[in-house]
């Protein structure tokens, strides 16, 4: 019994020294292009008690390629390059931040399975910060198809995004029948909705099986940096079928 008593108080101890940091997620499950709120407790952790700014050290932990650490991992930390890491204080110890997992760590959602991240202050060398590694399952993207889907799904007004129109599950016979070509007339919108900007009658590309598609960079078609949402609707170059009018609006 002695020989066994040693190591279990060795264990313990050990677990004493190093608590795990208490992370929630919310919602608590996402997928790579959802705004999630991460809350960590470093009660028990090397940070607590600490009064200084405290960052957020993240990675992806599976499913990236190469270069998986986040961008703003830099040490030390401060100034504009970490700013986004930057947690905020909710109460003496515990930490939240709010973030896209894409857009955060620059990677397509494809490449983001699970996320890992620790606690810290400014400095490595400062000895604060949550010990252990916090890993965060996310959930894949499932696709669900829609007459008028859009790629990427969540976009910036300074994105290439790719407006499509799928004919084989439109719920009017005219338009799922439709057998010529396709054009779309885009209309850009400000903050305020007032219109800025029209793309009239643009020809699409014709993918077959009944699928078109035409590329935009809503920012540079509109020449205008105050592009906040658009409205388009595809139209039949042979006839006067034409789609519902959809509207996109993009993420500041």
């Amino acid at each position: 019994m002695k020989r066994l008593l040693l190591p279990i108080l060795f264990l313990t101890g050990v677990v004493a020294a190093y608590a795990q940091p208490k992370a929630t997620v919310a919602p608590p499950s996402f997928t790579a292009e959802d705004e999630i709120t991460i809350t960590v407790d470093v009660t028990g952790t090397s940070l607590a008690g600490y009064t200084g700014d405290v960052w957020m050290w993240a990675w992806i932990s599976e499913g990236c390629s190469a270069n998986c650490d986040a961008p703003t991992n830099v040490n030390p930390a401060g100034g504009a390059s970490t700013e986004k890491a930057k947690m905020t204080r909710v109460s003496a110890n515990v930490y939240s931040i709010t973030i896209v997992p894409s857009a955060f760590y620059a990677k397509p959602p494809s490449e983001i399975k699970k996320i890992g991240l620790k606690l810290k202050s400014a400095d490595w060398g400062d000895g604060k910060q949550s010990d252990t590694d916090v890993l965060i399952n996310v959930e894949p993207l499932v696709f669900t198809p829609k007459v008028n889907r859009i790629f990427p799904t969540k976009v910036t007004k300074d994105d290439v995004v790719t407006l499509y129109l799928d004919q084989t599950i439109a719920t009017v016979p005219a338009l799922k029948y439709e057998l010529s070509n396709f054009k779309v007339t885009i209309r850009a919108y400000n903050e305020a909705n007032a219109e800025i900007g029209k793309i009239e009658n643009a020809a699409t590309v014709n993918a077959g099986n009944g699928l078109h598609y035409i590329r935009i960079m809503p920012s540079f078609n509109f020449s205008s940096s105050e592009v906040r949402s658009i409205k388009y609707r595809f139209s039949s170059t042979g006839s006067n079928v034409q789609s519902d009018e959809f509207s996109l609006v993009f993420f500041q």
